[in-house]
């Protein structure tokens, strides 16, 4: 026999949900444990340690991957010169530290597209559904943000095949190798960072003032409108294209919208 709910008497006549046929709601679901709309909600009542986050196997792999990687190419542009045997020149300290936020900057804008034009692609045509098929999933992580093992991507083939065509990209307009390689550490830590910060808005309390901002905005993009708030390491994109989600947009403009832009597959 299925045991009642909490709080419940048991009987058939004291249930306060709704009858048996009635349509679902339209309005998507806010867990208690994802409250984070509201500027007053409270953090997860089920919040990971750092230590347990620490252990998460998807997490830790980035941290193993990506970190190391970033650290790599960071000193390959500083001791280029010695690499090559004087064949390209080392960037200087300033040129790399312009390399690494031109990077970060660069993944920023990335992520931001990635997640609006990829993750929420819902083509129509069959061909183009076939093709959808091939690039990551997203809906899961929607119907539970907050499955720990659904918010890491867990996918990190694309990353030397994209950072060896960046890298040529570059090298072909002209860059300077050193400062390239600078901007691919930068990349590397921006993915890095994506990461992370994408766990930790479902995961972890978040309690400082930019990790409250962050959690809020993310939040917002789950539980009020999937076609707001793309961006998770930073709201620029979404403020510089006009994606931000404010409350004085009406239902009738989100509806209007989301024909055009649906939810992820």
């Amino acid at each position: 026999m299925r045991a009642s709910p909490p709080g419940s008497s048991g009987s058939t006549g004291s249930r306060q949900g709704p009858p048996h046929g009635s349509p679902p709601r339209t309005q998507p679901r806010i867990s208690p444990a994802t409250q984070t709309a509201s500027p007053q909600a409270p953090g997860p009542s089920r919040a990971l340690t750092l230590r347990a986050a620490a252990r998460h196997p998807d997490l830790s792999r980035v941290a193993r991957v990506f970190a190391p990687a970033s650290a790599l190419l960071l000193a390959a542009a500083l001791s280029l010169d010695g690499l090559t045997g004087g064949r390209a020149a080392a960037a200087s300290g300033p040129e790399a530290v312009l390399g690494l936020l031109y990077g970060l900057i660069w993944w920023s804008l990335l992520e931001y597209l990635l997640h609006r034009f990829v993750l929420h692609w819902t083509p129509r045509a069959p061909g183009l559904r076939r093709v959808r098929r091939l690039l990551p999933g997203h809906r899961s992580h929607h119907r539970d943000p907050q499955d720990p093992d659904d918010v890491v991507s867990g996918r990190h083939g694309f990353a030397l095949p994209l950072g060896a065509s960046l890298l040529a990209g570059m090298l072909a307009l002209g860059f300077p190798a050193g400062f390239a390689l600078a901007a691919l550490a930068g990349g590397a830590a921006g993915f890095a960072a994506y990461e992370f910060v994408h766990f930790a808005c479902h995961q972890l309390p978040m309690t400082s003032r930019i990790g409250r901002v962050l959690r809020r905005h993310h939040a917002i993009h789950h539980h009020r409108d999937e076609t707001a708030n793309f961006g998770v390491t930073s709201p620029l994109w979404d403020h510089v294209f006009g994606t931000v989600w404010r409350p004085e947009r009406t239902r009738a403009d989100q509806s209007a919208e989301r024909p055009r832009a649906r939810g992820p597959r």
